[in-house]
């Protein structure tokens, strides 16, 4: 599941040693129960969440997120909460408990950073991606696009592929065009 983010999608395309030693260092299953807590507001990350089952409640704190009033948000399958985490230190801005059993996957930010050193073409392009998720943290103006565990405005994967350089640019697409044709066929 984890290769439903399209930078873990693109740097497995890339070197599929390194995605193999990623798989193994950097992810864990979490099996919680219900009313169990992922983690607590103004606490540091560990890492990126992906909810593989079930459904959370997330809590956002209004003074670490910077809001004038708290809200609730349910989290379920699919989604990703602390991304943001992967590419800076990050503390949560908010709490985030189970309302069922669920089960999620924890990319480890440490982990994930030190698999990344292993492969240079892997490391420099991750690199890239990271630079330019940071360059739109740091532009997020408050109250309008205030960043939270949930989401961190203008950083979809084709607004941060948009501003990389342009060798990775090329990279990412020329990947993405044969992983087009291997599966789809080639063009008419």
């Amino acid at each position: 599941h984890v290769i439903t983010h399209p930078l873990f999608k693109c740097l497995h395309g890339f070197d599929n040693w390194w995605a193999q030693k990623f798989l193994i260092e950097a992810l864990s299953i979490l099996l919680l129960d219900p009313d169990d807590i992922l983690f607590l507001s103004r606490k540091d990350s560990l890492g990126g969440y992906y909810v593989e089952r079930g459904v959370m409640n997330y809590k956002q704190d209004p003074v670490a997120g910077r809001l004038d009033c708290a809200f609730n948000t349910t989290v379920s399958v699919g989604e990703w909460l602390s991304e943001v985490a992967l590419w800076v230190f990050w503390q949560h801005t908010g709490e985030c408990q189970t309302l069922e059993p669920c089960q999620v996957l924890l990319v480890n930010a440490a982990a994930l950073t030190n698999s990344l050193v292993l492969v240079s073409d892997v490391s420099a392009l991750a690199r890239s991606y990271a630079q330019e998720y940071h360059k739109k943290l740091t532009l997020a103006v408050y109250p309008l696009d205030t960043p939270t565990d949930l989401h961190v405005p203008n950083t979809e994967w084709s607004e941060l592929v948009w501003c990389m350089e342009p060798e990775y640019r090329i990279q990412i697409s020329t990947q993405a065009m044969d992983l087009y044709k291997r599966h789809r066929g080639t063009f008419r």
